[in-house]
């Protein structure tokens, strides 16, 4: 009798630990299903928290990509000014101060897009340098490991 009893106080125990569990995990459902509507595209979200090499991985790919496009978008605008011969000499000096203007943002541009693209490349080596050293520690300590065995 004593073993029904127990097995009966076990089960109900059980019992009531399902239903504590089952508003954790709603809770737990709601807020992945929240986490999918704010992150719309199919990529992996990554917060600072969660991950903070991956985080820096992916923040040095898109400073490589935006240093990319400041560069080229610096070097495909048109720089020189070839004088009109229709219009007045006050135009086309105007015209020419315009061109010499755009000129000089855009190497401004190209140096900033340099910049970008040399921070995004050094903190991406940072994080590979990193990740590689710490799978060497990792087999390092296996290795010693199996020596201890």
């Amino acid at each position: 009798m004593t073993t029904e009893g127990t097995s009966a106080v076990s089960s109900m125990d059980e019992q009531q630990q399902q239903q504590q569990k089952l508003p954790e995990n709603r809770q737990q459902e709601k807020q992945q299903r929240k986490e999918e509507l704010l992150c719309c595209c199919r990529l992996m979200c990554v917060t600072p928290r969660e991950d903070p090499l991956e985080f820096s991985s992916c923040l040095s790919i898109v400073l490589l990509v935006l240093g990319i496009v400041l560069i080229s978008f610096g070097y495909l605008v048109p720089r020189q000014y070839t004088q009109d011969d229709r219009l007045t000499a006050r135009e086309n000096e105007r015209n020419a101060i315009y061109y010499y203007k755009l000129g000089r943002h855009m190497d401004v541009c190209i140096l900033v897009g340099i910049s970008v693209l040399s921070l995004g490349s050094i903190m991406l080596s940072a994080v590979l340098s990193y990740t590689l050293y710490q799978h060497e520690k990792l087999k390092a300590s296996k290795a010693s490991g199996e020596l201890a065995k």
